[in-house]
């Protein structure tokens, strides 16, 4: 099975950006150091050596550029930003995790394989439509890979992914190869993600024009869901001041209830998160329109299971 081990947090501080490798391994390394309170309970918890723990800590502390660990008498004491990073990874972790067990359970028969790939934000619509997958009559071997749409669609015209489930916004129109069909999951209209103490979070629907003083949350800088904000305040007039940056929508919501910023995120009819609020947008709002993509020559029995898991 494959998994992607690259996903990544950018924060920007009083004029510093720090760019933060989220590596899985390493961050769920990182949890259990500071659960278990020192390296060799890590290793004996995860049947590593010390040493090998030691120098993922110290990876890890390279990519971040902040030290994690302090030496103390009894032992190693977690940094301010240890506990930090595993208070913001912990959400990414679990969804690997259940993806992951999902991935395994529906590997455990062998069957047609698929190779499939989803945009970063998309693993919340793999999760219930694997497990549909996995219990459903189609036996499938299951590999999944995340990237951006564009990397996704190249994949599957080339031949790596047989399907992908990737994004596209109005605002940021793009077109696909002949050779590749997509099939629609989802139609969503981009809402304002606020504090609910936020002074316009009480409002019925926001003017793009009244947020030029804002500080936003947004996502990757080179995926198309920042781009959609960029040009949704160009045409509004200005240009919008980001602060933070994360692919994954939990971390999102977490810098935005942390005062970083607010976001443009996908509506949805799931509640929103505890102390935050989405508030629609005045006049057209953008859409973003999620679809599974394929290579049109001939869809396996396997996609088509995956697409009727995915709609269901």
């Amino acid at each position: 099975m494959t998994k992607s081990s690259r996903n990544w947090l950018e924060l920007r501080c009083r004029g510093r950006t720090l760019h933060l490798v989220l590596n899985p391994l390493w961050l769920e390394t990182l949890r259990v150091v500071v659960e278990t309170g020192s390296f060799a309970a890590a290793a004996r918890r995860l049947g590593y050596t010390p040493s090998a723990i030691s120098q993922q800590m110290a990876g890890l502390e390279r990519q971040v550029n902040a030290v994690l660990f302090e030496r103390v008498r009894s032992g190693i004491k977690p940094t301010p930003t240890a506990l930090r990073l595993v208070e913001r990874a912990t959400p990414l972790l679990v969804k690997l995790a259940e993806l992951d067990s999902d991935l395994r359970e529906a590997e455990l028969a062998p069957g047609e394989p698929l190779r499939m790939g989803s945009f970063p934000a998309g693993v919340r619509h793999l999760l219930p439509a694997v497990r549909r997958l996995a219990a459903g009559p189609v036996p499938v071997s299951l590999s999944l890979a995340i990237g951006q749409p564009r990397q996704l669609v190249a994949a599957v015209y080339a031949g790596p992914l047989e399907v992908a489930l990737v994004e596209r916004y109005d605002l940021v129109p793009r077109t696909w190869p002949a050779e590749v069909a997509v099939r629609p999951i989802a139609d969503e209209a981009m809402v304002l993600l606020l504090r609910a103490e936020h002074p316009l979070a009480g409002e019925g629907r926001i003017p793009v024009g009244d947020l030029p003083a804002e500080t936003w949350v947004a996502g990757s800088p080179d995926g198309d869901d920042c781009a959609c904000l960029f040009r949704l305040c160009a045409a509004a007039g200005f240009r919008p001041r980001v602060l933070g940056y994360s692919e994954d929508p939990s971390v999102q919501a977490e810098l935005v209830r942390a005062r970083v910023g607010i976001a443009l995120v996908p509506s949805t009819d799931e509640p929103p998160e505890a102390g935050l609020v989405r508030v629609p947008l005045a006049g057209m709002a953008p859409r973003r329109r999620v679809e599974l993509a394929y290579r049109a020559a001939g869809g396996s029995a396997a996609v088509a299971a995956l697409t009727a898991a995915l709609r269901a």
